[in-house]
């Protein structure tokens, strides 16, 4: 048998080992930034449902304000 080190078959060994560590690693990142965008993409479509209720109840709100304005110019009172 020849010696494996002198071909630095350990080497090569231990590099794949690591390069291997290193692709699960990145595998593992991958998924995990995918469920924070999943995660932020919910929060998004939540706050933007949010804001659309907030605007509609702001211009039913100015609505309401315009017609009390008026009723009290009407009555003479502004």
């Amino acid at each position: 048998m020849t010696d494996q080190t002198r071909w630095g078959i350990s080497d090569i060994i231990t590099q794949n080992k690591a390069r291997a560590k290193e692709k699960k690693d990145f595998q593992n990142k991958i998924e995990s930034l995918k469920k924070d965008i999943d995660r932020l993409s919910e929060e998004n479509a939540n706050v933007k449902l949010i804001n659309k209720n907030l605007n509609q109840s702001n211009k039913e709100l100015v609505k309401k304000l315009d017609e009390q304005v008026k009723e009290f110019r009407n009555k003479g009172d502004l």
